[in-house]
């Protein structure tokens, strides 16, 4: 006889369970920690899957299945279950452990190569078979190197972990922030002449090495022009719009942006009125200078979607009028074709750049290009051959060598070729702390820092893939031994010494190096205001630091790297709300890391409470601090120091070379 049917508000059992509680088959109260864990002492592990039993049919035949061609399984893979990491098709998803008593149970399937991020996807065919909540539509984070895409990574991968946090949960948390564009301020061409001039500087300095869109001459000539009117003159629209938003730019990078900044949407409103007048029927070189510095300015007003549709036309703009072309160039004079290669190559590096670090797709393909002009800056030209060699990771990434050792070393050797092709202005400055720096020097200065993070986040971009295949192995208690293609080689020494490890290092010490070097800056005085771009390098090495802190070993260099990334975001966030928005996502991160690492620590004194007792506990009044401070005050070293001859003291520190912009 069946039973009788149980009306819902009479079900005394769960919708849901935690993994524990399944595992064990027992009944769960669905509550964080649930009771049953709670009694069992395991109160760490309860954890929930979101796993809907009644759709467990259905998610099987659509789980996402691992791409292994047939004939490279047996190669790629020995009887032994370890992985060849030189072969590119070889599968490098680590198995959960058995029943190994050092990791912990019962954690989620977490397959490596279906779970990599955007960045790291290998071919069409795996991207096809990512299931539907993985897809980046909405979220905007379609570019595949995209620091968002990693974010949402992080969050799938450690929520389990960690459960419900701030972080894991922050798909809940809104759109991306942005500027408001308030009204016009009337009188804004009123503004002196020697205001104008600040402006454009502060423009210089914040699009060096970026952009080369106005010749020396051609911004002194329409300064005069704009001086002298208080509206734009027939003839010139474009190009006085075109300084109009370079001027915006620079209020808006301008440390007193936040106090004023209806001088920055001023300009910037009035020149799109001059860019949308002729509904885009003439699609002319000015037209795609002046929608290219649009874009950069919606971009540091954190107005992404809107700064890639004037990519987009200004893309077009830029292809309709052949500027990709060589047989364009031939029946110009040498002026004109100077002109159009700059905005051309200005174009390339901005399309570049926030196509793989806001997330969004390239408007233009990989055409023919020639080196810019000699007039050009250094930093133009060492940026633009970067943005080129960032091109080519990408694709290589994409072409399914994401862990592939031989193709990592290749790119990076690349890299490191570019880097030391540079002059030494490029790499090394000799800053006084305390003294203001004139508007050419900080115009080199800033060039240089986007030089180096260029070349930095590329190093990332290669070895990225490597880090996550050994922090989510750590994770799942099988690193470093199950990174080791032969077991016998599972040795201390030569686990470091290992390609992937290394590689994973390399990772972490491009993310190092990068924030000690703006951390430095940031401490002698420079004032960084509102680089969007730098803002997201800051926030992707953030990223890396947090995992690295989250799952790898304790290391005090992690540590002060992500610490430097908060600093920074922080001051930039008085300026910019995109950097208030990546700071608030950091420190959400940081908390969750330690959430996590008490609960490791309130897991390894259960289990040793489990077997033995204190046996005697020291109590007094002093604290800690106190303690130490009576220490330190019984050891007086000054006069052991002054008797020490340093001279004769040699420390070699054997560490990677750094290839990165110094301060001296």
């Amino acid at each position: 006889m069946p039973r009788p049917r149980v009306r819902p508000e009479e079900r005394q059992r769960s919708e849901r369970a935690c993994a524990a509680c399944k595992a064990s088959k027992i009944r769960c109260d669905s509550q964080i920690p649930c009771e049953a864990c709670v009694r069992r002492k395991r109160s760490q592990y309860c954890v929930y899957t979101h796993f809907d039993r009644r759709r467990h049919r259905h998610r099987q035949e659509n789980r996402p299945r691992r791409i292994q061609p047939p004939e490279s399984t047996s190669s790629a893979e020995s009887h032994n279950g370890t992985v060849d990491y030189n072969d590119p098709t070889a599968n490098v998803s680590p198995q959960l452990p058995g029943n190994d008593l050092m990791s912990p149970p019962l954690v989620p399937d977490v397959n490596i190569a279906a779970s990599l991020p955007d960045q790291v996807q290998r071919s069409s065919e795996v991207r096809a078979c990512r299931p539907a909540e993985t897809t980046p539509t909405a979220r905007g984070d379609t570019g595949e190197p995209a620091s968002f895409s990693f974010l949402h990574f992080l969050r799938k991968t450690l929520r389990p972990f960690v459960g419900s946090t701030s972080f894991t949960d922050g798909d809940h948390d809104g759109a991306f922030p942005g500027v408001d564009l308030v009204p016009i301020v009337d009188n804004v061409y009123d503004t002196s002449p020697e205001t104008l001039r600040n402006l454009l500087n502060f423009y210089l300095q914040a699009t060096q090495g970026l952009f080369d869109l106005f010749s020396d001459e051609e911004m002194d000539r329409l300064l005069t022009t704009r001086s002298a009117s208080s509206r734009h003159e027939s003839g010139v629209d474009e190009d006085l719009a075109a300084l109009d938003v370079a001027l915006a730019i620079g209020a808006q990078t301008h440390p007193d942006y936040q106090s004023n900044p209806q001088i920055a949407t001023s300009f910037m409103l009035r020149a799109k009125q001059v860019a949308f007048e002729g509904m885009l029927a003439n699609p002319s070189t000015k037209l795609v200078r002046l929608f290219l510095l649009l874009a950069f300015f919606m971009l540091g007003a954190s107005h992404r979607n809107a700064a890639s549709m004037y990519m987009g036309i200004a893309a077009r703009a830029a292809i309709i009028g052949g500027l990709h072309q060589e047989k364009s160039y031939q029946w110009l004079s040498e002026s004109e074709g100077d002109a159009r290669m700059r905005i051309w190559n200005s174009l390339r590096i901005l399309d570049v750049l926030a196509g793989f670090i806001i997330g969004r797709p390239q408007h233009i393909p990989e055409v023919w290009h020639r080196n810019p002009p000699e007039s050009s800056v250094i930093a133009f030209g060492a940026i633009l051959e970067g943005c080129q060699l960032l091109e080519n990771t990408v694709r290589t990434l994409r072409s399914g060598n994401v862990l592939h050792v031989p193709t990592a070393e290749g790119l990076l050797k690349g890299l490191r070729g570019w880097i030391q092709g540079l002059p030494d202005a490029a790499r090394n400055f000799a800053y006084s702390p305390g003294v203001a720096l004139d508007p050419e020097k900080r115009r080199t200065l800033v060039g240089n820092i986007h030089i180096s993070c260029v070349y930095y986040f590329a190093v990332m971009l290669i070895t990225r893939p490597f880090l996550i295949a050994y922090l989510v192995s750590r994770l799942r208690g099988r690193a470093p031994d199950h990174l080791i293609v032969d077991p016998e080689e599972a040795t201390d020494v030569r686990i470091k010494n290992h390609e992937v490890s290394k590689l994973a290092q390399v990772c972490v010490g491009s993310v190092v190096y990068l924030t000690e070097m703006l951390q430095r800056l940031q401490k002698l005085g420079f004032a960084y205001g509102n680089l969007c771009l730098l803002q997201s390098w800051i926030f992707g090495s953030g990223l890396v630091l947090g995992f690295s802190k989250f799952a790898g070993e304790p290391r005090e260099d992690i540590d002060n790297g992500f610490e430097a990334s908060l600093s920074l975001l922080k001051d930039m966030a008085e300026s910019s709300p995109q950097a208030k928005f990546y700071h608030h996502v950091l420190q959400s991160f940081s908390e969750t890391v330690m959430r996590y690492r008490q609960r490791v620590a309130r897991e390894v004194q259960n289990t040793v409470q489990d077997y033995m007792e204190h046996v005697l506990v020291i109590e007094t009044s002093q604290t800690d601090a106190q303690l130490e401070n009576n220490m330190a005050s019984l050891f007086d070293l000054t006069e052991f120091e002054s008797q020490l001859d340093t001279e004769d003291l040699d420390f070699e520190l054997n560490q990677f070379e750094k290839f990165f912009y110094t301060v001296e």
